[in-house]
This record gives structure tokens, sequence and C-alpha cells, in this order.
């Protein structure tokens, strides 16, 4: 028998995918914590990964833009009840997984930045269905298609929520309510230990006897 040795784990795995097909995403906003090689999910499951970032001028906006590929392994999803994503046929594969994607675009897949590691800041790009979503399809650019893309549930909204909650935080009056407390708690110690409490407490259980 002959076996076929790979430099790592992650080479022997993709092997088993004979054909990827590439796409292109541009996410709106920094793309910090996304890199060559961060995982593409679908619904959790890696089907692919990014395999290149590029800066880029628009002369018509005047602005950058930061495009994304993104091979995916079509047969990674299993389609039951139809005709099998070619296996050598590259070309043939790509045509069928752009159908694919057609179809589950129209249903409101899309692409978007999500958090991986909240403690290192890496991401992952989520293809995820999203509900009520702005009408798209497929782009047809070039060197490969355009997938469309949604607002992430990423760092920067993280980020923005702790921002809000520690401004919220530091508008609270906070010495004057630890000035109360620390009455309150005064006060219920002196109550606590106030002779008239412990006579109380006496007759009470003389009463209850």
């Amino acid at each position: 028998s002959k076996f076929t040795l790979y430099r790592d784990r992650k080479s022997a795995a993709d092997s088993a995918d004979p054909v990827r097909v590439s796409y292109q995403v541009s996410f709106p906003g920094p793309l910090h914590g996304l890199a060559i090689g961060t995982p593409v999910e679908l619904r959790g499951i890696p089907i692919g990964r990014v395999s290149a970032l590029r800066l880029e001028y628009d002369r018509a906006s005047e602005d950058i833009r930061v495009p994304a590929t993104i091979e995916i392994s079509p047969h990674r999803i299993a389609i039951p009840g139809e005709t099998p994503i070619p296996r050598d046929d590259a070309k043939a594969a790509t045509e069928a997984t752009n159908r694919l994607f057609e179809r589950l675009i129209a249903k409101g897949l899309r692409a978007r930045l999500a958090p991986d590691n909240l403690l290192i800041g890496s991401r992952i790009v989520d293809l995820e269905f999203i509900e009520n979503p702005t009408p798209a399809q497929l782009g047809q650019t070039q060197p490969y298609p355009e997938f469309p893309t949604a607002p992430g549930s990423g760092l920067s909204e993280i980020a923005r929520s702790a921002s809000a909650f520690l401004d919220q935080l530091a508008a609270l009056p906070l010495g004057e309510l630890i000035g109360a407390m620390r009455e309150m708690v005064q006060h219920a110690d002196a109550v606590v230990a106030s002779p008239e409490l412990k006579r109380s407490v006496k007759q009470l259980d003389r009463t209850l006897a």
C-alpha cells in the first residue's frame, strides 16, 4: 500500500477536499483579527478558510476597501436527493456550488464576521441565515463572485456595548451611593445592638412560649 505523508494535520485534512471554490467578500469597517487561514463556518461547521486579504483603492468613492478571498469546500455540504457535486471536474463543481449558494443567498444566507477568541481578538467568517435580510444575490465580479455580507456580531459590537456600560457606570453617583449604604449599615448595626430590641426579643420569646 502507498500512503501520502503531509506536513501537518491541517494539510492532511485539506487533502480530502478535491475542489475548492473561491468567493470574494467585502466586510464593512476594520478587519482586526481576520487573517489568512481564518476559518469559514456554516452553522458552526468549518467548510473553508480565508485564502487572501488585500487593500484596494476605490477611485469612485475615494475609499480603501479590504476584500477578502474565501475558499469553500463544497463537498463538506451534503445535498440529499440531488446530483452530487462533481469531484473530478473543477469547472462543473464551481458552477454547481454557485447554484447552491444562489439558492441559499435568496433564503437569507450572508457572510459576517463573528468573534472566535475574545482573549486574543481572533475572528471567524460566519455564514449564517439572517432574518428579514435585504435582497441580495451572488455578485458576478472578477476574479471571483462577490458573496453578500451582513453586519457582524463581532468585537466592535462587543467593544461598543462595553464602552456604553462603562459610560453609564461612570455617570452613576457612586460616592453618594456608597455613603448612603454606609449610613444604612451603621443604622442597622445600631438597631441590632440596641437594648430595646433585645428586650423585645425576650418578651416575644416569653409570649411564644
